[in-house]
């Protein structure tokens, strides 16, 4: 490695494969990044030192994507270079500063397009971590100022990043301590849904309704609105649903006067969930329809196709308008695959699975046909499984019934089944009794 170094023609070119090792070891990154990362105000000047470093093997480029990565080791010997240089702080705040402007396409990009920003996301853990641990105002600033934008993502796909928790408290307590009130409110509804994630149900009301008091103060009542409907969530979770509905009603008014379509639809939704919990099933039906209509109308395909499974699964519930019904589940599976979440993609099979089980493999396979004029899918083309266990499941639930009631049944149930199928199976059970 020392070799092909040394090697280099110039001092320029060898400080330029130095501050390749500030990017994450499993990151792969552009032209474009070189050039930030190098203090290239054009990116046209990092043309030659980057052809000059794949020439030499310091470098590996994909010319279809344009992309380009190291080997560990190379990365790892870069960066024993640039800390040995003294040259890391200078080369961090301009990689760091990349990765806050690069991330701000998480406000810009709808949901659906977030996927083109996978690249990012190692160096977004890199930067964070990095600056979570580091001391000073500077590295303050630029993690709240990094975690603005992702703020959303942050909702949609916690998964990837639960554990960085501590980014948010360090943020928060330095926006506290500034009076940045208003960032602040941001990223408490955010770190929100970070504690509800790790099943911290309290403290993430805890800092919503911190959230909530400023934006009262503010009087800033979109933001009062949307903090409204996330308590509400919350309240759903607990069983509060009396105080649940109030919100979302309160905050339903809102949205309408500020006449934001979107926002609208999203507490109908809500709304309409917690009413398939209390079994007021035509109100949900006619709350889900009105928001499907404007979910098409702003063209958001990963709305309709959570409203379209919610539909299908109430009608099937209620044993009407089953082909109609197995229409929007089968558009829903076709945007999700599309989307091409695998996690989505998996538990629409196993929703789409359920309604043939529920319905009876023969009398499926025809309305099937009805409803989507085409054949059985090969996952869905083959017969239940289990069924001696699937009824020893129920013969069990219907003992815990008799014996301890619905809440019994549903806190055996939650967390393992969605909402929306406990209540069915428990109106199955009541219908029984």
């Amino acid at each position: 490695l020392s070799l092909s170094y040394k090697a280099l023609p110039d001092d320029d070119l060898r400080r330029r494969f130095r501050a390749l090792g500030v990017f994450a070891l499993e990151g792969t990154f552009d032209r474009a990044a070189l050039a930030a990362v190098w203090g290239d105000a054009d990116e046209d000047k990092a043309r030659a030192p980057l052809t000059k470093l794949v020439d030499a093997g310091l470098l590996d480029g994909d010319r279809q994507s344009e992309r380009y990565s190291q080997h560990r080791l190379l990365r790892a010997y870069a960066r024993a270079l640039l800390e040995e240089a003294g040259e890391e702080a200078a080369v961090f705040q301009r990689y760091a500063d990349w990765v806050i402007e690069e991330s701000e396409a998480f406000q810009q990009l709808p949901l659906e397009q977030w996927s083109q920003l996978d690249p990012l996301i190692p160096h977004v853990t890199e930067v964070g971590d990095a600056l979570a641990d580091a001391e000073g105002e500077d590295a303050n600033v630029r993690l709240a100022a990094l975690l603005i934008p992702l703020r959303d993502f942050f909702f949609y796909r916690r998964d990837q990043l639960q554990h960085r928790l501590s980014w948010f408290e360090r943020a928060i307590a330095y926006l506290r301590q500034h009076s940045e009130l208003r960032l602040l409110s941001l990223l408490l509804v955010s770190v929100s849904r970070l504690y509800e994630g790790v099943g911290a149900i309290d403290r993430a009301l805890d800092v919503l309704g911190e959230a909530l008091s400023i934006c009262k103060k503010y009087e800033d009542p979109r933001a009062i609105a949307v903090t409204q409907s996330e308590i509400a969530d919350l309240y759903v979770k607990q069983g509060r649903w009396d105080e649940a509905l109030a919100l979302y009603q309160e905050s339903l008014v809102t949205k309408k006067r500020l006449n934001d379509p979107r926002e609208i639809a999203v507490t109908q939704h809500s709304i309409a969930d917690l009413y398939v919990k209390q079994g007021r099933w035509d109100d949900a039906l006619a709350l889900y329809q009105e928001s499907l209509v404007t979910f098409q109308r702003l063209n958001d395909p990963s709305a309709i196709a959570a409203t379209q499974t919610m539909l299908g699964q109430l009608l099937i519930m209620r044993g009407e308008r089953v082909v109609e019904a197995l229409l929007l589940l089968w558009q829903a599976y076709l945007t999700v695959e599309r989307l091409g979440n695998p996690r989505e993609i998996g538990q629409m099979r196993e929703i789409i699975t359920r309604a043939r089980n529920r319905i009876g493999t023969e009398k499926f396979a025809v309305l099937w046909e009805q409803a989507t004029g085409a054949p059985l899918p090969e996952w869905l083309n083959t017969p239940p499984q289990n069924d001696q266990m699937a009824a020893l499941a129920m013969g069990l639930l219907k003992l815990l019934y008799a014996v301890g009631g619905a809440d019994a049944v549903r806190e055996m149930l939650k967390g393992k089944v969605p909402d929306a199928v406990i209540e069915a199976i428990l109106a199955q059970l009541g219908g029984e009794a």
